[in-house]
């Protein structure tokens, strides 16, 4: 044999004996990528399951886990309180709107008042002696005065 079929022979073992293990360790990053995988896999689900969860809060108006068990006595429950709170600000706003309108009559009574009593006022010193608001006739528009 020459050196370089033994070189070779030798080399070649050298390639085998790194593949072999370059086999077990590509196996056992497989093996780490596979798991990463399934945890990740786990994650998603509880996520979907989170968002799920979420979702039903939002559409209960925030009720406590125990009242999402839906009973009709619950459920009826729930209605009951929901319309009476309604009913409760739909007064409040007619009670606002009706205490509103009363103060803007209140004011707008005060200035009549104030206007009338101005004017009563001004006329009694005589401030309107002399002058007169009407329209006149056509055919007095062009008398002289």
């Amino acid at each position: 044999m020459t050196i370089l079929t033994t070189l070779a022979l030798m080399t070649s073992a050298v390639v085998a004996k790194l593949h072999e293990s370059s086999d077990v360790e590509a196996t056992r990053l497989q093996a780490k990528v596979d798991e990463f995988e399934r945890k990740v896999a786990d994650v998603e689900r509880d996520l979907a399951a989170l968002r799920l969860e979420c979702d039903r809060w939002r559409a209960s108006d925030f009720r406590p886990p125990q009242l999402l068990a839906r009973t009709p006595e619950l459920d009826e429950e729930f209605r009951a309180q929901q319309q009476t709170r309604a009913l409760m600000a739909y007064a409040q706003q007619q009670t606002q709107a009706q205490q509103m309108q009363a103060q803007a009559q209140q004011m707008q009574m005060q200035m009549n008042q104030q206007y009338l009593g101005g004017l009563a006022q001004q006329s009694s010193q005589g401030a309107y002696e002399g002058f007169c608001n009407c329209v006149p006739a056509r055919h007095d528009m062009f008398l002289p005065r």
